[in-house]
């Protein structure tokens, strides 16, 4: 088992160093590189379900996942992003269309075209353009403040109706809140991996779980880590057969470490935690 600890171990830090290779500045990239962190704390969740690992093996989970948070790189992906959308202002009618159908998963009929059209010759699409960058520029803003405070701006800024903002700045500005949504869940995810990994090092060392996670300080933590949905400190529960660490969900409500169901149960759960459970 222990040569298969280390397989893991391995693996994990080459998926990790995946997700870092990934950092080309769009939106797209970022989810990717989200996707590949999403993995390795799923990887390590069972990990740690199924194996008592060793002090050092600990350790070096954690010099591994100890790398800035993925929402750091977020105003950078926007960025990119702006660039790259610009570019399809200056398209032809036609792209612009098909770009949008694509990126948005748009089947209404194709009336894309003729309008784009009419509002160029009004010097509407100009003013589209202009509407964009400036909110473009508001969500860069709002991505650098902590994560739970970024949320609310960028969804204020998706949600703006601003007289001069036309279908296609309103478009490509709604996905912004809607990817930094998965910025918080994996950034969730990621704390409650260092976390978890904290507490089984203090497990090995007092043979016993902490009543709360401040007994992990300094010793085993800097500080506490924090949520980022609400900014208050990440969760902690002893269970019977174990413990969960948890964030709460989109919902800004502490659910108590209720997991996200999985199946038929997953369509009547109407609320949930982002979870790291381990029971043994």
């Amino acid at each position: 088992m222990e040569g298969n600890v280390a397989t893991f171990v391995l693996t994990s830090r080459a998926l990790l160093s995946l997700a870092e290779s990934v950092n080309a500045p769009y939106q797209i990239c970022h989810i990717v590189r989200l996707s590949l962190d999403g993995m390795w704390a799923q990887m390590m969740e069972f990990l740690l379900n199924i194996q008592t690992l060793s002090q050092r093996q600990l350790q070096t989970l954690e010099i591994i996942v100890d790398q800035p948070l993925v929402g750091h790189g977020y105003a950078q992906s926007l960025m990119g992003e702006r660039a790259l959308n610009l570019e399809l202002f200056n398209a032809s009618s036609r792209d612009i269309e098909m770009a949008m159908r694509i990126n948005h998963e748009d089947n209404s009929p194709g009336l894309w075209s003729p309008i784009i059209d009419v509002r160029r010759l009004l010097g509407l699409h100009d003013l589209d353009a202009l509407s964009y960058i400036n909110a473009t520029q508001a969500s860069i803003e709002a991505a650098a403040l902590p994560l739970h405070e970024a949320q609310a701006r960028l969804i204020a800024i998706g949600e703006a109706r601003h007289e001069n903002i036309g279908s296609i700045a309103r478009r490509l500005v709604s996905t912004h809140s809607r990817v930094h949504r998965i910025v918080m869940r994996r950034t969730a995810r990621l704390q409650c991996v260092r976390t978890a990994l904290a507490v089984e090092r203090y497990r090995l060392a007092s043979g016993r779980l902490p009543d709360a996670l401040w007994e992990l300080v300094p010793d085993f933590l800097e500080s506490v880590p924090h949520d980022p949905r609400d900014g208050q400190q990440l969760r902690y529960s002893r269970r019977d057969t174990g413990y969960v660490i948890y964030s709460i969900g989109q919902d800004l409500t502490d659910n108590q470490g209720e997991e996200k169901r999985t199946g038929k149960a997953r369509s009547k759960q109407k609320e949930w935690d982002v979870t790291f459970i381990v029971e043994r």
